[in-house]
């Protein structure tokens, strides 16, 4: 070896051994550093990123390596979130020191953050000790609302001090529970506000954490933070088909009255998994954004994500059942464990107007002598069928007739006995005609095999399987059908599926629901929709348990899309489904002097024989043989 070498070797080796380390990230801190104490947590010692790994994607993005300036936490019950706070406060104090700022929603909430969360994390960990001392010597420097530690102070203050929020300038600002912030502290101005201006200074280097489970819709400080953010949810593999998906509380299911027995359902395979995997599916998740912002990063968490031995489904499910029917009770579970806004509807919520509405003389199962065709729309659920039948007349006007409920598990071919039945029941009109059902529509996105299984077996043509991938379709309400191949029973079978316009329906259903009622002697306006006083506040609810808003795509393209703003939407599915039935039998084809001829074809099309052409075939036949290799 060569002086030169050796020379070049040994400068080397010192370069290696007096470089910095690279700067640490929020996760790999408090990995190294955060000992939780018992005050502080459930689960005191050694703090482990990996017991909830949903929290390292946020936290890294609160490292000073991260070029994101604000995070959104707008998160359920038992997740972590206060965890993940309190590591980025340690994280800051010990190794990216700067002037920090946490604001708790009142001045007392802050004394008791600062006694049971700060002061207890500094006591258990040896590193923030260094830096702060014990929390024993009470000076200038180390105080209730004052933490001095080298290259910075963490001053603790509630969102009700306008002198808490006006002073030095901040790099780093935690604004814990926004939702629960005063709008004016003390003739100020909105707190949020004032505290992110004291970050202006620093510019591309400052962080901002804000955190909150949300509260009422339009009043949610979190929820609009969230919404100027890039909106990421967490995507977890199904651990039986692999496919990757956001966890929803409507496929949390259960056997009535046994919410102990809860299990997911994936949307993918249909099949249903225990909490258990949640030790699986969890490490195995990812952040996804849907929309771009460069700066902002928003994480929405709801409770079910909760690690084993926290928040359980079986829980939650029994919240759930317990809870649900009461408004206020509900309210709480839409914000602590759904993580989502409660929208409050005043004192004239339209499901009321509908109810106000209603007409005695319109009786249930008795269609009016302006009925020209019934349809059904059928609406699948885990532990009953719900079937709607409704009347159609010239001009779009429509009449609700009918509601049954099939209970029993739909995997139970005996559940079906009532819907074979059903299309077979014939209605007798106000003037003495008699209507059968024209034709009758069923989601195969809940238990697609029996659903299946069910046409298979009756070989009904009047039948129609939707398929739910053009839910959102705004172009057409019934798309061409197209066959697929589904298995049932161990083999592969093909089926006819129709496209239903989901949103295009909901469009116009929701035009048609706010036509005023016509006086006496004003002529019934086109499209206008019956109920008659049998129907109850709860079918009135689910009518118009959606709402049409205005959100971006992945692009930050504007798009329409219907969200549910309550659980139950049967009533408004069910007619969905029996409006996509009636468009294939013509109804916006039918003219004023069509009724002979719409007669004619119901009675044609009764009379063909089983199994063959008909209307359900449509522009690609009708079913087939049943044989293991034909299409339905």
């Amino acid at each position: 070896m060569t002086p030169d070498l050796m020379d070049r070797q040994l400068a080397e080796a010192f370069r290696e051994e007096i470089a910095p380390e690279p700067p640490l990230t929020v996760d790999e801190w408090a990995d190294r550093n955060l000992i939780l104490d018992d005050t502080m947590s459930s689960e005191p010692g050694r703090y482990r990123v990996s017991r909830t790994p949903y929290v390292r994607e946020p936290m890294r993005c609160l490292s000073v390596t991260s070029p994101i300036q604000v995070v959104v936490l707008i998160w359920g019950a038992q997740l972590g979130k206060s965890t993940t706070g309190n590591a980025w406060i340690g994280y800051v104090m010990d190794n990216s020191p700067g002037p920090m700022l946490a604001v708790q929603p009142r001045v007392q909430d802050a004394l008791d953050y600062s006694r049971l969360r700060i002061e207890p994390m500094i006591e258990a960990n040896e590193s923030l000790q260094r830096r702060i001392g014990s929390k024993w010597v009470r000076d200038g420097t180390n105080t209730l609302t004052t933490k001095k530690y080298p290259g910075g102070v963490l001053i603790i203050t509630g969102a009700n001090s306008a002198a808490g929020l006006k002073s030095r300038p901040i790099r780093y600002l935690f604004l814990d529970e926004v939702d629960e912030y005063p709008w004016d502290v003390q003739d100020q101005g909105d707190p949020l506000t004032l505290a992110i201006r004291r970050t202006n200074t620093y510019g591309h280097r400052r962080k901002v954490l804000v955190t909150s489970t949300p509260t009422i819709q339009g009043r949610s400080r979190v929820e609009t933070q969230y919404q100027d953010s890039d909106q990421r949810e967490y995507w977890v593999p199904c651990p039986l088909c692999g496919e990757l998906q956001v966890l929803v509380f409507d496929r949390l299911k259960w056997p009535k009255g046994k919410p102990e027995l809860v299990k997911y359902e994936c949307r993918h395979c249909e099949k249903r998994f225990p909490e258990v995997a949640k030790r699986e599916i969890l490490p195995a998740g990812e952040w996804r954004a849907q929309k771009e912002t460069g700066l902002i990063a928003g994480f929405h968490l709801p409770s079910w994500y909760s690690p084993l031995g926290w928040l359980s489904w079986r829980e939650i499910a029994a919240e759930w059942v317990e809870k649900h029917g009461d408004p206020n009770s509900l309210k709480v579970f839409v914000n602590q464990i759904m993580a989502e806004t409660y929208e409050d509807r005043g004192e004239a919520p339209p499901w009321q107007r509908l109810f106000d509405r209603r007409e005695p003389e319109l009786r249930q199962g008795v269609p009016p002598e302006d009925a020209v065709f019934l349809t059904v729309g059928a609406d699948v659920q885990q532990d009953r069928i719900e079937a709607f039948v409704w009347a159609w007349g010239h001009r779009k006007e429509s009449w609700f007739l009918d509601h049954i409920v099939f209970q029993g598990d739909p995997w139970n071919p005996e559940t079906w006995h009532g819907m074979t039945e059903l299309l077979h029941t014939t209605y007798e009109t106000e003037d003495g005609r008699e209507l059968q059902i024209a034709g009758l529509a069923v989601d195969t996105g809940y238990a697609q095999g029996p659903v299946i299984d069910w046409s298979r077996a009756i070989q009904d043509p009047r039948v129609m399987l939707v398929k739910g991938d053009h839910w959102k379709n705004w172009k057409v309400m019934v798309a061409s059908p197209t066959k697929s191949e589904v298995t049932v029973d161990g083999k592969r079978v093909g089926i006819l599926l129709w496209g239903v316009g989901g949103a295009l329906i909901k469009q116009e259903t929701y035009g048609f629901i706010n036509l005023d009622s016509p006086a006496d002697g004003e002529e019934t306006p086109p499209g206008y929709i019956h109920l008659g006083t049998w129907v109850s506040q709860e079918l009135c609810k689910q009518f118009v348990a959606e709402d049409l808003v205005e959100t971006t795509d992945s692009k930050g393209y504007p798009k329409r899309q219907f969200e549910k703003h309550r659980h139950r939407n049967e009533m408004l599915d069910g007619r969905v489904y029996a409006r996509a039935v009636a468009e294939v039998l013509g109804l916006s084809r039918m003219k004023e002097a069509g009724e002979e001829e719409a007669a004619t074809k119901r009675k044609s099309k009764s009379k063909k024989k089983k199994g063959g052409g008909g209307w359900m075939g449509g522009r690609g036949g009708g079913f087939g043989r049943r044989d293991g290799g034909s299409w339905l």
